[in-house]
């Protein structure tokens, strides 16, 4: 994969949106990912998503997003394949009514894609 930020957006971006709103929806999220961006970084590639914006019942904040902080795309070194490791935490983000924002994470998703866009390994941590 001589470009993998091409790759995966071509490729497989649609499996990770996927995975990414099944982990969600399993915490009661229905909002879905409206954005993906890539940035090359010193250890990789650095991956951030963010969901559409979304309520609870009752309101209790101006308004909640599922956001990562710090996702990695690595390429793996001691791998018979060209296989990368892929670390995207996710975080809710909500604004208060009188001003500011705060935020925690809800879960992280660990996977692998190989040379072939095959995701495997497939591991989540809820925190």
């Amino acid at each position: 994969m001589e470009n993998f930020t091409e790759e995966i957006k071509s490729e497989i971006l649609d499996k990770v949106i996927g995975i990414l709103e099944e982990e969600m929806l399993k915490r009661g999220v229905t909002a879905k990912i409206e954005n993906i961006q890539f940035e090359k970084g010193r250890v990789g590639q650095y991956i951030s998503f963010k969901s559409e914006p979304f309520q609870t019942q009752p309101v209790i904040f101006k308004n909640i997003i599922i956001e990562n902080m710090n996702g990695l795309i690595k390429k793996d070194e001691d791998t018979h394949r060209e296989t990368y490791t892929v670390v995207l935490p996710a975080c809710y983000t909500y604004s208060h009514f009188s001003g500011g924002f705060n935020g925690c994470q809800m879960f992280t998703l660990f996977f692998k894609i190989d040379e072939d866009g095959y995701i495997f390994d497939i591991k989540v941590k809820s925190n």
